[in-house]
């Protein structure tokens, strides 16, 4: 509302009182102020509201927040609303209190509000607390033992990256001096996607593997026998003590996969019915969840990829462009998750990281 004159707000105003339509108004608007950003309806009516209920729409008084000398709507009222429902808007504080919103905002910040985000986690059960706290114990317990037990872990998950992701509007932006109308398709009967195995094992990132059609025991178990084997012996040392992690998908806990790992990895891999059981429901655990996916996401779909090829390529260079420094952070992440989720019992913690 700030961006209009004087000049714009009265006839925005005088134009609705003519008897026409909001819509109708845009368009009077958009004739008479031809280089003018066009006002939405809502913001035509908020002017007219204003009007009726102050009689003025001027500049100059909503840079005073809307308070006149005299008015008794007092600040008690907007903190007496907030106390009463942390979750009111600004828009709806000043629609019930008559002020503006920027004087809402004055009176908001005076008193050191801030609007805090909520934070969107994975549901944890009450029986997952103690599974939680047993598996985080006695990782504790092995990595204060063993200064490298972290670096012999290989932490691995699957992913699904998909071709037509869809951007982030709101920090997407044409600058154009008039509106080219940009559209982008990001709804197919048709998306493309491909799923991806990764690992990180010490200052190395296993893979990526891509896992042909739908992910069951048969084919993980063909990606640990062909691709997962092979590159673990390719960058462990001599001798080294490999630990396989893994989370407690349906696939992972094939009869052929755990006699597989139980042969491979004897008395040596974390997950489901594993030699340390993975607890359920734990992507804050995991340094697949909490780092490389999103870490991976960011930079690939910073720009649109035009096949399925070009994501693929995508994912190959940035899982190598990770620097070694990331990957000791990871660890020492891990290792400080541990600590929180002891802490609380094996409760959520992310919101004290």
């Amino acid at each position: 509302m700030n961006n209009y004159t004087n000049e714009e707000r009265v006839f925005m105003v005088k134009t609705f009182y003519s008897g026409v339509s909001l819509r109708r108004v845009r368009d009077l608007f958009a004739v008479a102020f031809n280089t003018r950003p066009i006002p939405s309806a809502s913001t035509i009516q908020k002017y007219v509201e204003k009007f009726e209920n102050q009689a003025n729409i001027s500049v100059e008084s909503e840079s005073r927040g809307g308070y006149r000398q005299g008015d008794d709507r007092t600040e008690e009222q907007v903190l007496a609303m907030i106390n009463a429902d942390p979750t009111y808007s600004l828009r709806q504080i000043s629609h019930e209190t008559g002020l503006c919103k920027s004087r809402v905002w004055m009176i908001l910040k005076k008193y050191k509000y801030h609007p805090y985000k909520p934070q969107c986690h994975q549901e944890i059960f009450y029986v997952d607390e103690e599974s939680r706290s047993a598996f985080c114990y006695e990782i504790q317990e092995r990595a204060n033992n063993d200064r490298r037990f972290l670096s012999s872990i290989c932490f691995t998950d699957e992913c699904t990256f998909t071709l037509n992701n869809e951007p982030n509007v709101q920090n997407t932006r044409h600058w154009a001096q008039e509106n080219p109308r940009l559209n982008i398709s990001t709804r197919t009967q048709y998306p493309q996607k491909i799923n991806i195995w990764a690992g990180i094992f010490n200052h190395n990132i296993i893979g990526p593997f891509e896992i042909e059609g739908n992910l069951n025991s048969e084919t993980y178990l063909d990606l640990l026998v062909t691709k997962v084997g092979p590159a673990l012996e390719d960058v462990a040392r001599e001798n080294q003590e490999i630990w396989f992690q893994q989370d407690g998908c349906p696939a992972h806990f094939g009869l052929n996969v755990r006699h597989f790992l139980n042969n491979s990895f004897p008395n040596h891999w974390i997950g489901r019915s594993g030699t340390i059981n993975w607890p359920a429901r734990s992507p804050d655990l995991a340094p697949c969840d909490f780092f490389l996916w999103g870490h991976l996401k960011s930079k690939i779909y910073k720009r649109r990829h035009p096949d399925i090829n070009s994501l693929r390529e995508a994912i190959v260079t940035e899982c190598a462009l990770i620097t070694n420094r990331e990957l000791a952070n990871v660890r020492n992440s891990f290792y400080n998750r541990l600590g929180y989720c002891l802490a609380q019992n094996g409760g959520l913690f992310e919101y004290l990281l």
